[in-house]
């Protein structure tokens, strides 16, 4: 067998590594990388959803200030019935428009263009979010001045479900327009459920999750995979699923 040594500058023979030594390092590595990327991974998931939380808290915090400030209201779905406290919702998809084309703002968009939110756009957008259209990079920084779609939708978009409140009756007026009829548990912001491939979180075991920010400006994770077995069953799960959507959201605001 050759001897596994080297000679040096100055041709003595010191000690080298055969090859076998080396795959055994190599191997070692390997193992190390493979036990240590996962745990990496999700270090990197956890941080993610605790950025998603503090941006619901913060935001919380705003809307409670505007409320404050605006003789307990909300922000409005849109300026021209805001005035009345007559928040109208056709679609549930309306509840995370933020800008229109036409240069109006919706629903939280109302924080920023009130300077109620001084933190840069990344505020309105969870990092974990996979969806790009939910995605703080798809839209101009720092004013979303436009959707950039693909011109058919009728605003910029945001990751955050505002006051999502659905009846099995269109045109209904959001049940929660001000901080006196809301009650503390009711939902007021939560993770994009644009559907099962806008789920923000996953646990190790592949559970779904939705960070909660509740009428009490108390943030909570709820796990619960019968919210994704909902959009799955349901036909028009971003249309006008009205009952579907519902049944969700009760079940993120009773969840535990």
């Amino acid at each position: 067998m050759r001897d596994a040594t080297r000679k040096s500058i100055t041709g003595r023979r010191v000690p080298g590594f055969s090859l076998v030594e080396l795959l055994v390092v190599i191997a070692i590595i390997t193992l190390l990388v493979s036990i240590l990327i996962p745990t990496l991974n999700r270090a990197k998931d956890l941080a993610k959803k605790a950025v998603c939380a503090s941006n619901q808290k913060a935001l919380g915090d705003a809307l409670a200030q505007y409320a404050a400030d605006n003789r307990h209201f909300f922000p409005p779905l849109t300026e021209q019935n805001g005035a009345a406290g007559i928040q109208k919702q056709d679609s549930n998809n309306w509840a995370h428009r933020f800008h229109t084309q036409a240069g109006s703002w919706w629903n939280l968009g109302y924080l920023w263009a009130d300077a109620y939110s001084e933190t840069p756009g990344p505020l309105y957008y969870c990092p974990s979010q996979p969806n790009k259209w939910f995605r703080y990079e798809t839209y101009a920084d720092p004013a979303f001045p436009q959707d950039v779609s693909n011109g058919t939708t009728t605003g910029v978009r945001i990751t955050y479900y505002y006051n999502p409140t659905c009846t099995s009756t269109a045109n209904r007026n959001r049940l929660y327009t001000n901080t006196l009829n809301m009650p503390p548990t009711a939902i007021l912001l939560v993770d994009s459920l644009e559907g099962p491939s806008s789920v923000a979180h996953r646990q190790t075991s592949g559970e779904p999750g939705w960070e909660v920010l509740s009428g009490d400006c108390s943030v909570r994770f709820v796990i619960d995979p019968k919210v994704v077995d909902a959009m799955n069953a349901s036909s028009n799960w971003t249309g006008s699923d009205y009952a579907s959507f519902d049944t969700v959201i009760g079940r993120l605001t009773t969840a535990r």
